[in-house]
C-alpha cells in the first residue's frame, strides 16, 4: 500500500504531466505541418523551432515502436493509478481533449 505522501506526489506528477502533454502535442503537429509545407527544407542552425521539433518527433516514433501508443499516455495513467485517481483514466489524449476527431 502506499502512503499518503506517495499519492499526492504521483498526482502532483500526473497533473504536471497534463499540462506538458499538449504543449508536446503541439509542438509536434506544428512541425508536422511546417514539414509538409517546406518550411523546413533550409535548415538553419540559429532556428529553435526545428530543434524542438525534431527530438520529438523521433521520441514519438521511438514511442510507438516500443509502447504501441504515446508514452506519455502510459506514464499518466500509471502515475494517476498510483494516486487513485481512476475517473481521470478514460480515453488517450486525443479522445479527452479533442473528441470531435475520429478514433
Amino acid at each position: 500500500m502506499t502512503s499518503p505522501a506517495g499519492c499526492g506526489g504521483a498526482l502532483f506528477a500526473a497533473r504536471a504531466l497534463a499540462f506538458l502533454h499538449p504543449l508536446i502535442v503541439g509542438v509536434t503537429v506544428a512541425g508536422t505541418v511546417a514539414v509538409a509545407t517546406g518550411r523546413f527544407r533550409h535548415f538553419r542552425r540559429g532556428e529553435l523551432f526545428p530543434w524542438a521539433y525534431f527530438p520529438r518527433f523521433l521520441g514519438q516514433l521511438l514511442s510507438l515502436a516500443l509502447t504501441g501508443g504515446c508514452m506519455l499516455t502510459h506514464w499518466q495513467r500509471e502515475l494517476l493509478l498510483r494516486a487513485a485517481e481512476t475517473e481521470l483514466l478514460s480515453g488517450t489524449f486525443l479522445q479527452r481533449y479533442l473528441p470531435f476527431l475520429p478514433d
